[in-house]
């Protein structure tokens, strides 16, 4: 009699543990445009799919690029966005829809660099649907991380106590039941169908704070693997991996050749070694198109508005007219 109070204790204790923690998630952890862009490849049909980090979420507008190619195509990027993301997103995005097309907007530095375990560190996990895929995705991703981020979702937005009444009042509304895009709208930018991120020129400082350049001493194996991972996963699905890097700005790439000049030759005999087309715009022309400063937010590469949509036109004629480069 006694175990079985005990027993029945124990399983109160746990699920008002498991209540307080889905409340406090529900208030703490804010909307994100990952939801939307999650819902997109749940309930639509793509052509094309973009991948990468927030260089390609600012650089690139499927509804201009679309526009060139005759096809349907959707934007995944997102900063923060490591090759393990990167390789579930295109597995997940299978899962729904098969797409012919996984293009992958490639940033050196993310190949030489950890993934940070901060705000944005499982933003596109929290909303994959249940599936084997996420199951697959928190073995090999969530569960190595730092346990209080894994468990309590919550954790890395505590300090953010004074949104809790924004979160729940747009969760409960009409705003988060329809996948509206306008929370993520300001005078800085505007989020735009298909996951592009309008950056607005507006006057603030062009930093490179946050620039993390090529040192292929530091390349991260699990980044090589997972990419692999990736390449092996479209051949077995007849799906056509193509992979870009978008422009930094002249003053960037003169400034740091020596690195960007070595990303190049690394990446580009390493992209031939696996037969995968790359496009390196540091080192493409892009008749028309203006690398200067003036034409990016910030030192790192990250474009206006103006300047993502010229350069996603021109993407897309290299896509249409050159479709392999050996």
């Amino acid at each position: 009699m006694r175990n079985s109070k005990k027993a029945i204790l124990v399983v109160l204790f746990l699920v008002i543990c498991l209540a307080g923690n889905s409340i406090l998630t529900f208030c703490f952890y804010p909307y994100n445009y990952a939801r939307i862009d999650m819902h997109n490849i749940e309930t639509k049909a793509y052509d094309d799919i973009f991948l990468g980090s927030s260089h390609g979420k600012c650089g690139i507008n499927p509804l201009v690029f679309d526009s060139i190619t005759g096809q349907k195509s959707t934007n995944l990027c997102m900063g923060g966005e490591y090759m393990q993301d990167v390789f579930f997103l295109a597995k997940e995005a299978v899962r729904n829809h098969k797409p012919q097309r996984i293009i992958y907007e490639l940033d050196p530095g993310y190949w030489v660099t950890k993934p940070s375990q901060g705000m944005e560190y499982t933003s596109f996990y929290q909303e994959f649907p249940k599936s084997l895929v996420k199951v697959q995705y928190f073995a090999e991703k969530i569960m190595k991380a730092d346990f209080r981020s894994t468990l309590f979702p919550w954790y890395v937005y505590r300090q953010f106590f004074f949104k809790v009444l924004d979160n729940v009042k747009t969760k409960t509304g009409p705003v988060y039941k329809t996948y509206d895009p306008a929370p993520f709208s300001n005078d800085a930018q505007s989020y735009k169908p298909e996951g592009f991120i309008y950056r607005n020129k507006i006057d603030a400082p062009k930093t490179e704070e946050n620039l993390m350049l090529w040192n292929k001493a530091q390349l991260q194996q699990d980044t090589v693997d997972y990419f692999e991972r990736l390449v092996n996963f479209c051949d077995q699905k007849q799906i056509e991996l193509v992979v870009i890097t978008t422009p930094v700005p002249t003053e960037t790439y003169q400034k740091y050749q020596r690195a960007y000049d070595n990303a190049h030759d690394y990446f580009t005999e390493y992209m031939k070694s696996l037969k995968v087309p790359y496009y390196d715009f540091n080192h493409l022309p892009l008749d028309g198109f203006d690398k200067s400063l003036n034409a990016y937010a910030d030192c790192e590469g990250h474009m206006y508005g103006p300047t993502a949509e010229l350069f996603t036109q021109l993407l897309a004629e290299y896509l249409v007219n050159k479709r392999t480069l050996f």
